[in-house]
């Protein structure tokens, strides 16, 4: 599978309302305060999904990822979407 660098996502969390995601998204938001991109919430097919990124490649989306687990405890799962 080609993977578009442009389009590298960690979703962090996907809830089934949108007021959950954003209170997670916020919450998440002042966890991460090293990181420097806003935290994103995206609807697609009933749920809404936290997101940080687009990432311009793998590598990089794996260093944010690794920091993500050791600042909040859960394992993101890289999309490209």
């Amino acid at each position: 599978m080609v993977v578009e660098d442009k389009g590298l996502w960690l979703q962090i969390g996907a809830f089934s309302s949108r007021e959950s995601a954003d209170i997670f998204r916020d919450q998440a938001a002042r966890d991460l305060s090293w990181n420097n991109e806003p935290l994103d919430v995206s609807p697609r097919d009933g749920l809404y999904r936290v997101r940080l990124g687009p990432y311009r490649n793998r590598e990089e989306a794996e260093a944010i990822a690794a920091k993500v687990r050791g600042t909040l405890g859960i394992a993101p799962k890289m999309t490209n979407r």
